[in-house]
């Protein structure tokens, strides 16, 4: 459900929820953006949440590709990062968790993968949505409105 409250800042054009705009805050009070999310209705598994940050898109799922697969929102991966231990220089393609959408390095999203989770008709905005964060590429503190 889309709160109606976006991110404003000069590196992003698209309307991105702000619910679902990441950033960590650093030692020295810096923020810096850690991912963006959009949730996609499914034609086979209600709401799928896709992950962005600058290089890959992904969904995050425990047991991924299984018949016991759970499929994480916005909310639990948050949740999951304050763990300690959880938020290192793997995250996120260094983790079971994780089911590439757009591999790092790519700017084409795995038809197989859309096709597996039901959004295949939501290709073109993941792709559009990762192209809009290549301003975070720079990994400069990032301040929002």
């Amino acid at each position: 459900m889309s709160s109606g409250v976006f991110v404003v800042n000069n590196k992003v054009k698209m309307e991105w929820e702000k619910s679902g705009f990441v950033v960590t805050k650093g030692s020295a009070g810096n923020s810096f953006f850690t991912f963006a999310s959009q949730e996609y209705p499914s034609t086979n598994k209600g709401l799928v949440t896709v992950f962005f940050n600058p290089s890959t898109a992904w969904i995050w799922a425990s047991d991924p590709h299984t018949g016991d697969e759970d499929l994480w929102n916005t909310s639990d991966l948050k949740s999951w990062l304050k763990e300690p231990g959880n938020f290192t220089d793997l995250f996120p393609n260094g983790w079971a968790e994780y089911v590439s959408v757009i591999a790092n390095g790519d700017d084409t999203a795995s038809q197989q993968i859309l096709d597996e989770y039901g959004i295949s008709q939501h290709k073109a905005d993941i792709e559009a949505r990762l192209r809009d964060l290549e301003g975070y590429l720079d990994d400069e503190p990032v301040g929002l409105k």
